[in-house]
């Protein structure tokens, strides 16, 4: 089994600029992307998509890997997955490794955490 890479929400930009074809999934909840804020990937030249793996009573979304793979995201695409504070994201991170993605998690999340500010927090763009 692969060890999941990290990243932390501060370092994103220089990954980007490292990693041009990078894409951002946030696997949070409607619900927290309405009341909290959404990323804007796309002001830092990174396609941003949104797909829940919870519901908002933290059921699994079953169906998460086959709408995952109708996204069409190359396997040799650099993934950077992102979810409130880290757990999520990793959760997906293991997932679609082993289906063979290239995934990153961002381990301080959308609203930071001990090991981060988080992307609100980092002054990122958010919709």
């Amino acid at each position: 089994k692969k060890m999941i890479k990290e990243l932390r929400t501060k370092d994103i930009k220089d990954f980007i600029n490292q990693n041009p074809n990078s894409v951002l999934v946030d696997v949070r909840t409607s619900q927290e992307w309405e009341n909290i804020g959404k990323p804007n990937g796309n002001k830092i030249s990174l396609d941003t998509y949104f797909l829940s793996i919870k519901n908002i009573n933290g059921e699994i979304n079953e169906n998460f890997l086959e709408e995952f793979e109708n996204l069409k995201i190359d396997k040799e695409t650099e993934i950077l997955v992102i979810c409130k504070s880290g757990a999520r994201s990793l959760l997906v991170s293991n997932l679609l490794n082993n289906q063979d993605y290239q995934c990153i998690n961002i381990i301080d999340g959308f609203e930071g955490n001990e090991e981060g500010r988080g992307w609100k927090n980092e002054g990122l763009p958010i919709i």
